[in-house]
């Protein structure tokens, strides 16, 4: 089995299980479930692209084996159909406390398809970039990091 299979199964698996833990629990609504399954995915997003900020930076030494497994992951990620997460009713101003995600998604659903897309783009951009060496894999580094706030900064509160 290729990394990204596996990836893309332990994606699956950990989403499955975030999403089946909600439905045990017997209680939840399908608003709880969707915000708690895309915080999930989230926080797979946040670590994959964590090690780039080091890069980028020079905090950490670039190696082409770990540029192209952050590329792989996020690569898969950007795959994986986030997007059916953001239902309506599970904004911040609907959830308080629960959730950082901004009513202007639903408002401008497509804007936030578009910066959402466009984060998807840049992360197979990446991908693409990472067998190319040092040089690509930083410039497209550069541009992925530039697609975060897209979506970041006028779909997301800065805190719940």
């Amino acid at each position: 089995m290729s990394k990204k299979m596996i990836l893309m199964s332990a994606v699956v698996a950990f989403l499955v299980a975030a999403v089946g833990s909600v439905f045990a629990a017997g209680h939840e609504t399908p608003e709880s479930k969707a915000v708690e399954a895309r915080q999930g995915y989230m926080k797979l997003v946040g670590a994959s692209s964590g090690p780039i900020w080091g890069l980028l930076k020079g905090e950490t030494e670039y190696s082409d084996d770990l540029a192209k497994k952050i590329a792989s992951e996020l690569g898969a990620l950007a795959r994986y159909p986030v997007g059916q997460f953001f239902i309506k009713g599970t904004s911040k101003s609907e959830m308080a406390g629960k959730t950082r995600a901004l009513m202007k998604i639903w408002e401008d659903m497509g804007g936030f398809e578009k910066a959402l897309g466009d984060w998807a783009s840049a992360a197979t951009a990446l991908e693409a970039a990472a067998a190319g060496g040092k040089d690509a894999f930083m410039a497209a580094a550069g541009k992925y990091g530039d697609t975060c706030g897209g979506c970041h900064k006028p779909y997301r509160a800065k805190d719940l």
